[in-house]
């Protein structure tokens, strides 16, 4: 999945672990703002959601075992 780090990686990953899967993050990278989030940046801010112009992204794996 891939899936934004404001989105809270650590809790996708928990979530994921209680329904009976194996998750993990395969990979990260850094990516410009998208027409979206750019739209909604000054709110991020505010939030303390966001600091600068760039969006992590992760993939996650999550294996049913």
């Amino acid at each position: 999945m891939v899936h934004s780090a404001l989105c809270g990686v650590d809790a996708t990953l928990h979530r994921l672990a209680e329904v009976g899967l194996r998750p993990e993050v395969a990979d990260r990278t850094v990516i410009p703002l998208g027409p979206v989030l750019r739209c909604r940046q000054a709110w991020l801010r505010r939030q303390g959601l966001l600091s600068d112009s760039e969006e992590g992204l992760v993939i996650i794996r999550a294996e049913h075992f």
